[in-house]
């Protein structure tokens, strides 16, 4: 009996669970170890709270910040679609051109154009001159350092648009390229433009450098490959390009493109839908003025401007967007073709007359036949119109006849 109860006193001595071992080591340690475990758990009880209060702060202010993130995504996506005349950051304020005071048809006349095909219609349309006109059909950006395609009294073969600038030294340069590129890729597209802007730069340090919107197309158009996307990725690398290499740009696409739609506004294309119109070129000018860039003039003494000469239409053979620049350019080309053909409408009515003079004559040879000396009349015809005395009205006629015989000869070889 007394080794059971034995036992049962040892089994009452152990500790049931960890918890209560923990406790009893802690009711049989000194006095001074107590207080520093209690310290120690403490202190642990209030690290674990701090812990808590820190993680459940910064998930807060992340879902903060991802919502304000949100926000302005969905807010930057509607002005997008309301109003795409924005620039996308303010930091470009300072590289768009902003609305000013009409600086006047002096400053287009400072100003040198440089473009492609619609650049050459803005001087056709009598927008501006071959004094301040560089372009050339079918040209892109990419033709800019290397070809010929401006010329000049004294420059056998041409110069280049670099060469161009330094002749002309302009107090301002407009270039409009990138139609001519649109079937290719934004990379390959701006690095070419850095390429010429350098050459151009280097060639004229004084004049300023505005980069010019590629300008819309319309929706129906000869080039379904040409896209409003393309255009639209240019503009924005663009105006990025002008900020990084400290030019302007003047956004001339926003007054030339109709916001519900996107594509060019109505008439201001011409058939092949990516051709500018006069209306546009109007609406063009009327934004260039009245965003312009004025700053101090720097050019040293300017020298003697070579003669200007034209440039040929098919200076540069390839054609980019597969158009016919023939039939494009006939509203423009149209207005030489009718000297010519007005030269030979007065040589036909020329002849109608003769014809008209011989017809009296045979009348009065028929009066003369009646009579029984039929052969005297054509052994002698001047006597026959000396004794009739109303028929010298009719031989004037004759004799004048003589002045006009001369056309009728030359009009059978036109």
């Amino acid at each position: 009996m007394s080794k059971r109860r034995k036992r049962t006193s040892n089994n009452k001595r152990r500790p049931r669970n960890f918890i209560s071992a923990f406790f009893c080591s802690l009711n049989e340690m000194p006095i001074e170890q107590k207080k520093r475990i209690r310290i120690i758990f403490v202190a642990c009880i209030l690290a674990w709270i701090i812990l808590i209060a820190l993680i459940c702060t910064i998930i807060s202010s992340l879902s903060i910040s991802f919502g304000e993130m949100n926000s302005s995504s969905i807010s930057d996506t509607t002005t997008k679609k309301h109003d795409k005349k924005k620039p996308k950051n303010n930091d470009y304020l300072e590289t768009v051109l902003q609305e000013s005071d009409d600086a006047g048809k002096d400053y287009i006349d400072e100003t040198l154009f440089l473009g492609d095909s619609n650049t050459v219609r803005m001087m056709l349309y009598g927008f501006t001159s071959l004094d301040n006109t560089a372009a050339a059909v079918s040209m892109g950006i990419q033709h800019v350092p290397t070809k010929k395609m401006c010329f000049f009294k004294g420059y056998e073969g041409g110069v280049t648009v670099p060469k161009a600038v330094e002749l002309m030294q302009p107090r301002r340069i407009v270039i409009t390229y990138g139609t001519n590129n649109a079937l290719g890729n934004v990379s390959g597209f701006i690095k070419d433009y850095k390429n010429s802007l350098d050459e151009i730069h280097e060639a004229y340090p004084e004049a300023d450098i505005i980069i010019n919107a590629v300008p819309p197309v319309a929706k129906n158009r000869s080039n379904p490959g040409v896209t409003m996307k393309t255009i639209g990725a240019f503009n924005d690398a663009l105006i990025e390009l002008a900020e990084d290499e400290g030019y302007k740009f003047v956004n001339t696409a926003e007054v030339l493109t109709d916001e519900k739609s996107g594509y060019a506004k109505s008439g201001y294309t011409i058939g092949d839908g990516i051709h500018l119109s006069k209306n546009a070129f109007t609406a063009m000018f009327d934004y260039i003025r009245t965003h312009s860039y004025i700053t101090e003039d720097t050019r040293p003494k300017l020298k003697k401007v070579p003669s200007r000469l034209e440039t040929p239409l098919h200076i540069i053979n390839e054609d980019p967007l597969d158009l016919d620049y023939d039939q494009s350019s006939m509203p423009l080309t149209s207005s030489p073709s009718p000297s010519p053909s007005a030269t030979p409408e007065p040589t036909p009515s020329a002849t109608p007359k003769p014809t008209k003079t011989p017809a009296p004559t045979p009348t009065p040879t028929k009066k003369p036949t009646p009579p029984p000396p039929v052969t005297t009349p054509p052994t002698t015809p001047p006597p026959a119109t000396p004794p009739a005395t109303p028929p010298p009205a009719t031989p004037p006629p004759a004799t004048p006849p003589p002045a006009t015989p001369p056309p009728l000869p030359t009009a059978p070889p036109v």
